[in-house]
């Protein structure tokens, strides 16, 4: 298996479309959107959910929606595939 990033506005060409995907967070005034990445390490196969922030990105026709980690529900940044992401607790 390849290290895959799995981005729902990546195939996505229409702006409406991105717009339902990308998320506005009121509490911390960021964009942000869910990512679903999975990784091989030691020929074991690994999957998370992520979220990944936009910084300067327009807030405006966004859903507005309170993010994973403004709710305490991810865990610290770090850098998956290039991304700075924060990995969502599973409950």
């Amino acid at each position: 298996m390849r290290n895959r990033v799995i981005s729902t506005s990546q195939r996505m060409n229409d702006g409406k479309t991105t717009d339902e995907i990308i998320k506005h967070c009121k509490s911390c005034n960021k964009c942000w959107e869910k990512l679903y990445m999975q990784f091989s390490s030691n020929h074991k196969a690994q999957d998370a959910y992520y979220i990944h922030f936009y910084e300067d990105f327009p807030s405006y026709g966004k859903e507005k929606k309170t993010c994973y980690t403004c709710n305490n529900k991810t865990k610290p940044p770090q850098i998956k595939r290039g991304l700075v992401v924060h990995e969502i607790i599973k409950s």
